[in-house]
């Protein structure tokens, strides 16, 4: 990761847009220092790199809406913006917050972050704080802690590390590799081997808990249940027995009931035949009716016709009536629409001169009225123009009259301030001649008067004074002078320029005052014109627009035309509707006649074939005949009693012969049998509840000792996997999870030592490090110079300390992770270093800048802003602002 630009604005004492450009040929040497003051703000660059990135800063956990420390007091925006390039993509990065400002509260918006790719192509990775960081880290494989840890380096960052003991330094460690991990597994692998020895206890505890009958109980169980075994099978073939017996009694009593049931439903069957006998008579005398019923059926049907073709005769000569009487009507309104028709046709050739007249009287007194309008408005904005320029002239002569009255005044101020300056003048001459007295020493002649003798005293100091009053007063006299003369020209030019524009505005006012009479009378003229005009229009045709009477006209005639048009339509239709009518009639009454033929000669052929069976007239038949449902019911029923009695005829002597079929009594009599039968049940009952529960204790025996050789079997097994999980928690498990984060820390650290020595051989030819013997996260140095003699890193000086720091730091960016850190920010307190410390640091420095890297060194150390030629200087401009200067700097305004 190497920093190609920095822009930022209204961070910290830093006011404004700024522009930093790490490109700048300046830069090509590696190494540069932010110099300045302490407290002007050089840290600032730092915190604007992280904010760009992470949203945050060293100092600042979090810069939100609840919170922004670092906006610069006053400014209502502030923002941060890097670019850089990683694996040879160029990247940017933004963050950006404003305030707003409502009913005089201000309050700040969330913050607004973007992270995009620029360079090959262009495309927008994040768009916030957490999107933002999470690119960052996966791009940089830094997230926030490595960042300040390899890119800016805090002040004292490393030394707390390289100072620390073996706890700290492990808890460090882990903060900086992500180590945590490790702990987490110790912790897993302790809580799984708890847990795996909680399984074997509990399969050791379920054995006890479920143990096997003994052989004896066992033993007496088995006979037991053979005994009984033996018992049931002579209980069940004595039940059996009883039961035999028990059927044979049962089927006796059935068949004796069944055999009495149809002797008794035979003699109801044939008592009921004997009363249904006057209703099967009837029956069959319906049934003889019923051959007629279709014949009367079409009898009924042709008497319902005859009644209908009446009625609709009677229809159709009440329609025929009606639609003569129609046709007439229609006749007498076709004559009269016709009538109106011509009426109004006749008036519409009268009326046509009349509307023509008035049509063109019309446009006549439009054209009058719109010079009316037109003369009125000229006038109008005549009289405007008149009375505005009426209205100027008056003020130009009031100010011309006042102007008048000003200047006496203003000549006599003037004429007062240029006596006030020539008596102020002749003050500062005598004022001056005094003077003379600094230069008097008595026995020396006066310049003057020539004498030697001055015997009045000298107070030079008060003449001094009253001259520089008396200077004054002059001075003040002449400016009043200057500007009473300045204002007196000023008010004779105005009177003479007021003049002139007062004669020149009143051969305006009148030219407007005559264009206005002259507008008005044309105007005058024009409105009588028009009143004539009006006049001779109502008298001739009111206030009656001819256009929209002629159309009414018009309409009006056409309707009525259309209702002509209509009547002598509807007359038509309403004679053909009385032809239609009346030949309507005509069929009806044949169709009457007809019907009545064949009413007649159906009622003729259905007398004669009541008489062949037997009925004397209709009425007579209509008594005899059923309805088809009553028919029917009694149909069944002759039927039923008819089938019952076959049926009954046939299953009395079967009754019979089985009665006499069914055998000879069993040996056990029928007394106390169903006694006999409960005494055996109850006695097979006991049994099978006592043999019962042997079975079940034995089954249930069988099924702990199954369960108990599975216990076994998974108790082996489980002993195996919980042997496995006691060995590795031995190895590498704890309840806090110390043990194997110590020990991947102690590999992590080995690893860590290895890469800060190979940065250590391009910084320093002394010093090399290596972990400690007896304890894996101590750390010593060992002295080349010394015969390679190890030591305390805490014997270490200032500069020798500030060395080993850089070279762990370039380690966690170089040899932990696949990191490549081509920008470096130091601000590690040089100040605290001694003279000879810092002359190592500054040839670390130098070595370190022949790596590639881009460097900078953040101090006010005068020796160290002297050695490194290219700086960035931050400088204070008072009330908290500072202001940056060097290559690459810019302010955008």
């Amino acid at each position: 990761m190497k920093l190609c630009s920095l822009r930022f604005k209204n961070l910290n004492s830093l006011a404004g847009e700024w522009r930093v450009n790490f490109e700048a040929p300046e830069y090509a040497g590696g190494l540069f220092a932010i110099t300045g003051p302490t407290g002007a703000g050089k840290t600032t660059l730092l915190d604007a790199v992280c904010l760009a990135l992470f949203g945050r800063t060293p100092r600042l956990d979090r810069v939100n809406a609840s919170g922004n420390e670092i906006m610069t007091r006053g400014a209502s925006e502030c923002l941060a913006e890097v670019t850089f390039i990683s694996g040879g993509v160029r990247y940017c990065a933004s963050w950006s917050q404003k305030k707003t400002f409502r009913k005089g509260v201000e309050k700040l918006q969330p913050p607004k972050c973007r992270f995009s790719r620029t360079s090959p192509d262009e495309e927008t990775i994040a768009d916030s704080i957490t999107g933002v960081s999470k690119a960052v880290e996966q791009i940089c494989h830094l997230d926030f802690e490595r960042f300040t840890r390899t890119v800016v380096l805090p002040q004292g960052g490393f030394a707390a590390f390289l100072q620390a003991d073996g706890t700290s330094r492990a808890r460090i460690l882990e903060e900086l590799t992500g180590a945590e991990i490790y702990r987490a597994i110790s912790r897993k692998v302790y809580e799984l081997t708890q847990r795996e020895k909680e399984k074997l206890e509990q399969l050791r505890q379920a054995q006890c808990e479920q143990p096997a009958m003994s052989a004896e109980d066992r033993a007496a169980a088995e006979a037991r249940l053979a005994e009984s075994e033996k018992r049931e099978a002579e209980l069940n073939a004595h039940s059996e027995k009883l039961a035999a017996a028990h059927a044979w009694y049962a089927r006796r009593r059935e068949l004796e009931a069944k055999r009495a049931a149809l002797a008794a439903e035979k003699e109801a069957n044939d008592r009921a035949q004997s009363e249904f006998a006057p209703l099967a008579e009837k029956l069959n005398i319906a049934e003889r009716a019923a051959t007629l019923a279709d014949f009367y059926d079409a009898l009924s049907s042709l008497r319902e016709k005859q009644k209908n073709t009446c009625e609709e005769e009677k229809s159709a000569a009440a329609a025929a009536a009606s639609a003569a009487g129609g046709a007439a009507d229609a006749e007498a309104e076709a004559l009269k629409a016709v009538s109106a028709f011509e009426e109004l046709r006749a008036q519409a050739d009268a009326n046509a001169d009349l509307w023509g007249r008035v049509t063109a009287l019309d446009s006549e007194l439009a054209a009058c009225e719109k010079e009316l309008a037109q003369s009125s408005q000229t006038a109008a904005e005549q009289k405007e123009i008149s009375e505005q320029a009426e209205r100027k002239t008056e003020c130009l002569r009031q100010e011309l009259e006042n102007a008048l009255a000003e200047l006496p005044k203003l000549d006599a101020s003037a004429r007062a301030a240029a006596d006030a300056l020539e008596k102020a003048r002749d003050d500062e001459r005598r004022a001056d001649l005094s003077q003379l007295r600094a230069v008097l020493a008595e026995g020396k002649p006066c310049p003057l008067c020539g004498s030697v003798h001055h015997p009045s005293p000298f107070a030079a100091q008060e003449e001094e004074a009253e001259l520089f009053r008396l200077h004054e007063n002059a001075e003040r006299a002449r400016t009043e002078a200057s500007a009473a003369d300045t204002a007196l020209r000023g008010a004779r030019e105005a009177m003479i320029r007021l003049s002139a524009e007062l004669n020149a505005q009143s051969a305006v006012c009148d030219a407007a005052h005559t264009a206005y009479d002259f507008a008005r009378t044309k105007a005058d003229a024009q409105r009588g014109v028009c009143e004539r005009k009006r006049a001779e229009r109502a008298e001739l045709f009111g206030a009656k627009d001819p256009a929209a009477e002629r159309e009414a006209f018009q309409k009006e005639q056409v309707r009525a035309e259309k209702r002509a048009a209509r009547a002598r339509e509807a007359e038509t239709a309403a004679k053909i509707v009385t032809a239609r009518a009346q030949t309507e009639w005509d069929q009806k009454k044949q169709a009457r006649a007809v019907c009545e033929a064949e009413v007649s000669a159906r009622e003729t052929a259905f007398a004669e074939r009541l008489q062949k069976l037997g009925f004397r007239d209709e009425s007579e038949w209509h008594s005899a005949a059923l309805g088809e449902t009553e028919r029917a019911r009694l149909t069944a029923e002759r039927d039923r009693l008819e089938q019952r009695a076959r049926e009954l005829a046939a299953l009395l002597p079967q009754a019979e012969a089985e009665l006499a079929a069914h055998g000879t009594p069993p040996e056990i009599p029928c007394d106390g049998l169903d006694e006999q039968i409960s005494q055996c049940r109850a006695a097979l009952t006991e049994l099978l509840t006592s043999r019962g529960a042997d079975a079940e204790a034995l089954q249930r025996d069988d099924e702990r000792r199954a369960r108990l050789a599975e216990l076994e079997q998974q108790e082996k097994t489980q002993e195996k996997r919980a042997a496995v999980w006691r060995t590795l928690c031995d190895h590498i498990g704890s309840a806090k999870g110390d043990q194997f984060s110590r020990y991947v820390q102690g590999l992590t650290f080995r690893r860590l030592v290895h890469a800060a020595n190979a940065q250590l051989e391009r910084l320093s030819e002394r010093y090399r490090l290596r972990p400690g013997e007896d304890d894996a996260l101590r750390l010593d140095v060992v002295d080349l110079w010394q015969g390679g003699q190890s030591r305390s890193c805490k014997s270490l000086s200032g500069g020798e300390s500030f060395i080993v720091s850089l070279a762990l730091a370039l380690a966690l960016s170089h040899g932990m992770k696949e990191v490549n850190v081509d920008s470096l920010f130091l601000d590690e307190g040089f100040g605290t270093l001694d003279e000879d410390s810092l002359e190592t640091v500054l040839e670390c420095l130098d070595r370190l800048r022949e790596s590639g890297r881009l460097v900078g060194v953040i101090s006010h150390v005068r020796l160290l802003q002297e050695r490194i030629d290219c700086r960035i200087a931050v400088i204070p401009d008072g009330n908290g602002r500072s202001r940056l200067s060097g290559p690459g700097c810019e302010k955008k305004s």
